[in-house]
């Protein structure tokens, strides 16, 4: 890693606007041209310290990315970058990814480590298996008991055009074959498919 002295301000490496929108305050050089979403100086939509640093060290590796040991995203001076991994850069950085990652026990204190560990598909999120298996269980569905269940049937439901005296003069009728289901059915006001559903017990099954 060079030293801030060994770096030389030069006009070979950008054109002068680039360096006009370069302030070098204590070692740290600020970008004071326009910012990124996420705090980096931008130059014609690429980021001031990967161009920076590529003129004075050398190309970026695209598995790579580039750390500011000074935390200051601003900052454009290749002495204070370094080179690390994706996950090196994610552990070293102060974002609340980075904190997520630091992180050794979950909110309720069991261990983020081992098969306890739940690593989304694309690797940039963490989990606790125990916490999520709780959370499943408390807000599970449970379906209720047979003896909690309240059928509404018969004369008491709000569709029923017939009483249980009724259903019962019907089955007389019919057992006595001498009038038809669409007559019976005109006698109490219904139609012949709910007499032939009377007779076989499809319908009021308890009367």
């Amino acid at each position: 890693m060079m030293g801030t002295s060994e770096i030389e301000w030069t006009d070979r490496v950008m054109n002068e606007l680039l360096w006009l929108n370069i302030e070098k305050i204590s070692t740290c050089w600020i970008w004071k041209g326009p910012l990124s979403v996420d705090g980096y100086g931008i130059y014609k939509n690429k980021r001031v310290h990967r161009l920076i640093y590529e003129e004075f060290c050398k190309p970026i590796p695209s598995n790579l990315h580039l750390h500011h040991l000074c935390r200051n995203r601003r900052c454009v001076n290749p002495a204070h970058m370094k080179l690390v991994s994706r996950s090196e850069h994610v552990f070293l950085d102060d974002t609340l990814m980075a904190l997520k990652a630091k992180q050794t026990h979950c909110k309720w204190g069991h261990p983020l480590s081992g098969k306890n560990l739940i690593v989304t598909k694309k690797g940039k999120g963490r989990g606790c298996k125990i916490c999520k298996s709780i959370y499943r269980k408390k807000h599970k569905r449970q379906p209720l008991p047979k003896s909690s269940w309240h059928v509404i049937r018969g004369e008491q439901h709000h569709w029923s055009k017939l009483s249980e005296e009724q259903i019962i003069k019907i089955r007389e009728l019919i057992a006595t074959n001498n009038i038809s289901q669409t007559e019976i059915g005109n006698q109490f006001g219904v139609s012949q498919n709910t007499i032939s559903a009377i007779k076989h017990r499809t319908n009021w099954k308890h009367i």
